[in-house]
């Protein structure tokens, strides 16, 4: 899969959105922390998260929700 931030007024910022099979979607933000963040960071070959935000900051997805209460470790 793909991960992609957009909505962000540049490359380092933004909503979450993943690529699955024929479509991009949202990632909600139910339960998101800097855990989820750093993950997605370091995917997008950032070395860490320097903040999150929450409550679509970065206006609400178009697509599908793809992935719901994610919950990452930090070590994947």
């Amino acid at each position: 899969h793909r991960t992609r931030l957009v909505g962000g007024r540049g490359p380092y910022e933004g909503r979450v959105e993943v690529w699955y099979g024929e479509e991009w979607g949202t990632v909600c933000d139910d339960e998101w922390d800097f855990n989820d963040a750093n993950v997605v960071c370091k995917s997008l070959g950032f070395p860490a998260a320097k903040a999150f935000h929450r409550y679509a900051r970065y206006g609400q997805g178009a697509g599908r929700i793809l992935l719901d209460n994610v919950e990452c470790t930090g070590s994947e």
